[in-house]
């Protein structure tokens, strides 16, 4: 049975997928929680090492994880289904961005070395979130997880550069009102994964990940029928 390796985003936990179990049943789900970014590589990392091929299934953030495992262990890989990636290098005003992050996570740092830390969370409800619009996400994210691993996730993303080329099959599933909307931007995505398909699919919402989770389900499972080798 093939391994598929669950990699959230910015909101870290894995049951952000657990609508998916069932649609996926003939294959083996692995969950990955990211919430400190670099533990979270490290897990990757481990458990690919327990499996012969194993496919990648992201959203967002989770993307960057994926990439790079597949440049230290390209063989590793069979596929890569992402769900709205974003990506740092695509905004015109990341190098701002980059300073005001650094900013915040300088105090974050001070914070916690006051010993000025919150250590308990509430439990996280997607199916809250997903019915919110687009700009309450980050507090939300925030509400669940330290400050200070936050920002540094958002220092990840906006430091990351894309590979220049990616041999992995790989699915690219888009909402009408996600990040990359931009069709040059999607255009540089088909330069740099020759071997990808993108489509456009779900409800006029960013939040299709779990708003239009059976139309995407559906796609996906069609889409790994077709292209990824049992």
């Amino acid at each position: 049975m093939e391994t598929i390796v669950c990699i959230p985003g910015l909101g870290g936990r894995a049951n952000l997928f657990s609508k998916y179990k069932g649609a996926l049943s003939e294959y083996n789900l692995e969950f990955v929680d990211v919430i400190n970014w670099k533990k979270a590589q490290d897990d990757i990392d481990q458990m690919i090492e327990k499996h012969e091929k194993v496919i990648f299934f992201c959203n967002c953030y989770g993307m960057q994880f994926a990439l790079r495992t597949i440049e230290k262990n390209p063989s590793k890989i069979s596929a890569l289904v992402v769900i709205e990636p974003y990506l740092g290098e695509f905004l015109s005003w990341r190098k701002i961005a980059i300073v005001i992050n650094w900013c915040i996570l300088a105090i974050m740092n001070l914070t916690d070395r006051l010993g000025i830390k919150r250590t308990k969370f509430p439990e996280v409800d997607y199916n809250w979130v997903e019915k919110q619009p687009l700009y309450l996400q980050p507090f939300y994210d925030i509400w669940h997880q330290s400050m200070t691993d936050y920002f540094e996730k958002i220092d990840d993303i906006l430091k990351f550069e894309l590979p220049s080329h990616v041999d992995t099959k790989t699915f690219f599933i888009f909402s009408p009102k996600g990040y990359i909307r931009d069709p040059k931007k999607r255009e540089r995505l088909k330069n740099v994964f020759p071997n990808a398909e993108l489509v456009e699919l779900g409800k006029n919402s960013h939040n299709i990940m779990t708003l239009s989770y059976d139309e995407i389900a559906t796609a996906i499972k069609n889409w790994l029928k077709l292209n990824v080798i049992k």
